[in-house]
């Protein structure tokens, strides 16, 4: 297995010089330095500005990008000292399924990630899958988060690849006067790079929750950002790389390089919990084969379903 390197540094980074956009072979680089005015740069967490040659540049002249975690997953195991399996039933959003660590469920094969979603009687679920994240082990604040994902395609499946703050004091949130829950989320939010649902084979979601004031409630409620990929095909008839920009002023969503959602972090609409922009603080990632929940339900004929991730990375700006 190749080891998950993280970097934190530019020993090894991938420069890019006025001009000269490059960067691993599966990812649109140019995409993420071109620019067209100033504000176009005020993204990246550095100081930049729009160079004549239609590039980012710093004060320097280059904008270096450096990899700071990244995994082909080529070898026999996940590593565990960056990822940890999320174990139990219906863990969010009423889901079907029961996560374990099981090889049955939890697999590298072929140089891939593999959560693999069965239909099972176990413990109390009929369905089990798999779900991990860097939580308490690696996060970030701002960067380029991005994955090359093959989804499923059996009904009830919903997989995403999402980030997730690792802290946040409960708040408040209601979706109605007589419906409150006090929890870490939506208020400290949350980032869909990109999720599927079953009944929607074609389009790829792309999503933001925070809380924000409802004056006539009175009280704060969920708001959400972001946008909807429609594809010719459907989206598990190949791999896709899946990436969001975040910086200071907004995040980015691209689908094999191309820009398709933006959400403004600087709205007013956004509360701040604590006085804290929740756009503002470290972020781990999460990547999970759900069944059912906020998918259609589950026909267990349907399964086994697969969702195979080719490699993650997340690269930062300096």
């Amino acid at each position: 297995m190749r080891p998950v390197r993280l970097l934190s540094v530019a020993l090894g980074a991938l420069v890019m010089a006025c001009g000269e956009p490059s960067g691993p072979s599966s990812s649109s680089s140019s995409h993420w330095l071109s620019c067209e005015q100033d504000s176009d740069c005020d993204n990246l967490a550095v100081p930049a500005s729009c160079g004549g040659d239609g590039y980012c540049v710093s004060s320097t002249g280059k904008i270096e990008q450096s990899i700071v975690f990244e995994d082909d997953f080529d070898g026999e195991r996940l590593d565990a000292d960056s990822y940890a399996p999320e174990i139990g039933f219906s863990v969010r959003n009423g889901d079907a399924e029961y996560y374990t660590d099981r090889p049955e469920n939890l697999t590298l094969q072929d140089g891939e990630l593999v959560l693999t979603a069965r239909a099972e009687a176990y413990e109390e679920a009929m369905f089990t899958s798999a779900s991990i994240e860097t939580r308490g082990l690696h996060s970030w604040t701002y960067g380029r988060f991005e994955a090359r994902i093959l989804a499923p395609s059996g009904r009830g499946t919903g997989p995403a690849f999402w980030l997730y703050p690792e802290s946040g004091a409960p708040v408040r949130v209601c979706s109605s006067a007589s419906d409150c829950t006090e929890g870490t989320w939506p208020a400290w939010g949350d980032i869909v790079v990109m999720t599927v649902r079953s009944e929607q084979p074609n389009e790829i979601l792309h999503t933001s929750s925070y809380a924000t004031p409802d004056d006539a409630l009175g009280e704060l409620t969920r708001g959400q950002g972001g946008g909807t990929t429609s594809l010719a095909t459907p989206v598990s008839a190949d791999y896709h790389d899946y990436a969001v920009l975040w910086g200071p002023q907004r995040i980015d969503w691209f689908v094999d390089g191309e820009l398709q959602a933006t959400l403004d972090t600087t709205s007013a609409d956004i509360h701040h919990p604590e006085g804290i922009n929740p756009f503002t603080q470290p972020f781990h990632l999460k990547l999970s084969l759900a069944v059912g929940g906020l998918s259609e339900a589950p026909f267990a004929a349907d399964y086994p379903q697969e969702m195979r991730v080719d490699w993650v990375r997340v690269t930062q700006f300096e």
